[in-house]
């Protein structure tokens, strides 16, 4: 009876040894993770200019509002953007 020469992990049918494959699927498994890397690192540093936006709006209003630039709140929205007008004592 005549045996095969082929190990286990190798494939008569496949073009490419299994080794070759392999180091195909490792090296698409690290461009992967670095794309992973690189996508975490956008998002924090959009975070992080998120929230200072957010600081730098928050104490522009508030400057505006301490000079009197800006109407209060209450008179501001009233009757805008399908918010019903605020009652006030006068009202």
């Amino acid at each position: 009876m005549l045996h095969s020469t082929t190990q286990p992990w190798e494939s008569v049918t496949v073009e490419e040894p299994v080794w070759e494959t392999t180091k195909i699927h490792a090296a698409r498994v690290r461009q992967t993770a670095e794309h992973g890397r690189a996508l975490v690192e956008d998002l924090r540093y959009t975070l992080a200019l998120s929230q200072r936006l957010l600081q730098a709006s928050g104490a522009l209003l508030k400057r505006s509002r301490d000079q009197d630039v800006l109407p209060s709140l209450e008179t501001e929205t009233a009757g805008k953007l399908g918010r019903p007008a605020l009652k006030t004592a006068e009202s």
